[in-house]
Order: C-alpha cells, then sequence, then structure tokens
C-alpha cells in the first residue's frame, strides 16, 4: 500500500500515513488496553507504515516508559484529552460512557489538524471495541477502517437463569442501550456508512452493522 513517485535515479516511495484511533492502549495489559497497543505494534512492523496513534492522556505515562526501553521510531503518540470536568474517574460507569463519546468528538478536531499536517492515507478506529458508539474520525476525507468492533451478541433467553439479579440487570440495560443507540444516534449509522471496510469480530456484530448501512462488512475475530 505504498504511494511511488518517480525521481532521479528511479523510483521513490513516501511512506504510507495511518492515523489510529486508541482511545484505551497501554502496554502489559490485556482486555482494551492491550487490543490498543498490540494493534499499534503490529501496524507499526510494516516499515512503510509510518503511524500516528492517538490515545487519551491518562495512557502517556506507561507508554512513554515503554518505547523509552523498546522504541518504536516509526509511531508518533499524539495524547489528546478532553477537558478535566469531563473527565471520568474509575474504570465504568455512565461518567465514562458519556467521557467517552465526548473523547470520539474531540478526536474529530484533533486528528483534522494531523491530517492537514501530514495529508493522512488511512484512518482506523480500533478501541473501543464497540459498534454502538461513533467515530467522528470517519468524518475526515480519507479512507476510514472501522474496527475490529464487537458488541452485537445478545445472552440468549435460557441464559437469564443462570444469573443473578444484578447480572440481568446490566444485560437488559445492555441491551436497551444499545437498540436506542442504533435508532436515534444517526452518527452511529454514518460512521457505518462512511466505512471503506468494518471490521466485526463476530457475525451478529456484522449484521448490526449491515443493518445500519455498512456495505463492506468482513469478520475479524
Amino acid at each position: 500500500m505504498t504511494q511511488a513517485t518517480s525521481s532521479e535515479g528511479g523510483e521513490t516511495r513516501r511512506p504510507v500515513k495511518i492515523l489510529l484511533s486508541v482511545f484505551a492502549c497501554s502496554p502489559h495489559q490485556g482486555s482494551e488496553p492491550g487490543v490498543g497497543w498490540n494493534v499499534v505494534k503490529q501496524v507499526s512492523k510494516y516499515p512503510e507504515h509510518e503511524i500516528w496513534a492517538m490515545t487519551r492522556s491518562e495512557n502517556r505515562e506507561a507508554i512513554e516508559r515503554e518505547v523509552a526501553i523498546n522504541p518504536i521510531p516509526n509511531v508518533h503518540w499524539v495524547f489528546y484529552d478532553v477537558p478535566r470536568w469531563a473527565r471520568a474517574p474509575g474504570k465504568g460507569g455512565i461518567k465514562l460512557q458519556f467521557y467517552y463519546y465526548l473523547w470520539q468528538l474531540g478526536a474529530y478536531f484533533e486528528g483534522r489538524k494531523i491530517h492537514k499536517q501530514v495529508n493522512l492515507d488511512i484512518v482506523q478506529h480500533v478501541t473501543y471495541v464497540k459498534y454502538w458508539v461513533p467515530s467522528f474520525l470517519s468524518n475526515l476525507p480519507v479512507p476510514f477502517i472501522w474496527g475490529p468492533v464487537g458488541g452485537g451478541e445478545t445472552a440468549p433467553n435460557s441464559f437469564y437463569a443462570t444469573l443473578d439479579e444484578k447480572g440481568r440487570r446490566y444485560e437488559k440495560i445492555r441491551d436497551t442501550v444499545r437498540a436506542t443507540t442504533e435508532t436515534l444516534d444517526p452518527f452511529v449509522r454514518r460512521t457505518a456508512r462512511k466505512a471503506r471496510l468494518a471490521l466485526s469480530t463476530t457475525e451478529e456484530t456484522a449484521a448490526r452493522i449491515r443493518k445500519l448501512g455498512g456495505r463492506n462488512v468482513r469478520i475479524l475475530s
């Protein structure tokens, strides 16, 4: 995926400039932070790639400590955050989801500045790995890759008998929020429609992305 131009002495190639949106990204962790970190590392293994990895400022200390020991020379780290009043403490809850939505909105303006400076070739949303929150970076005039994203799976009714009250409440709230955003949030539908390629972790999520208007949807577990 390199772009070639002719010059004296033959062909020269400029790097493919990629913006990765990795809200959750931190070395030596699992779950979402591990996904973000490892996608950046895997994409950086291609020497023709020049990467701008955008993550939140909370991850800065761990990332800078790691790359000081194990440099990743073709990755530019961009630490962006929303205003302090909107930052969410802790690891979950409604405030974190509100913060995440605001971060996605602000990331668009940060990404627009990067694009003006370097002329990006590809933008990819990586984390969080869920399809029911939009990536406003899809609005940049650059081919957009969404995912892999998941979250379209629903617990079968027969499983509810095995859950305690808290577990049942969690599943019902999750299903309600997901259905509401699919129906009422036009930016989720726009993200699906703008994606040049949508990568889904499961067939259930792929079906939901297609319903939202995604045209080129592939399974990547």
